[in-house]
Order: structure tokens, then C-alpha cells, then sequence
């Protein structure tokens, strides 16, 4: 997951997802805009909504607005 969010470089090879290269900055932005992915190591805050659970796990990948 790491290598597909772009959070780690492949030692060789490449990463695509639908065809692109995540080594691009243009197609990591677009495919990270398409994309989720929510740690289950990570506890969700429970007093926060579903969408402001999104909204904040969104930023951090920057996601600025939902969908």
C-alpha cells in the first residue's frame, strides 16, 4: 500500500495503477484523488461523523473535497 499511495519507493521496478506511472507527480495527484484507503490500524475518532472521517483522512492524502 505504501508504494501505491507513493509513500515508498520501489527498490526496482514501477508502480501503475489504471495505466499510470505513480513516479509522476500529475498522475499520482489524479490517481490519489480517485483513490481511498483507510488504515485498520488506525482507530477512527468516535465522536466524528463518516464524512468528517473522510474529510480528515482525506487531507492527509490531499483530497481536498469529496465526492
Amino acid at each position: 500500500m505504501g508504494m501505491m499511495l507513493g509513500l515508498i519507493k520501489p527498490t526496482s521496478g514501477a508502480v501503475f495503477i489504471n495505466g499510470q506511472n505513480i513516479e509522476n507527480e500529475k498522475n499520482r495527484t489524479n490517481i490519489l484523488e480517485k483513490m481511498n484507503f483507510i488504515s485498520p490500524y488506525i482507530e477512527l475518532p468516535k465522536k466524528l461523523t463518516v464524512e468528517e472521517n473522510l474529510k480528515v483522512y482525506g487531507r492527509m492524502y490531499g483530497v481536498n473535497n469529496l465526492q
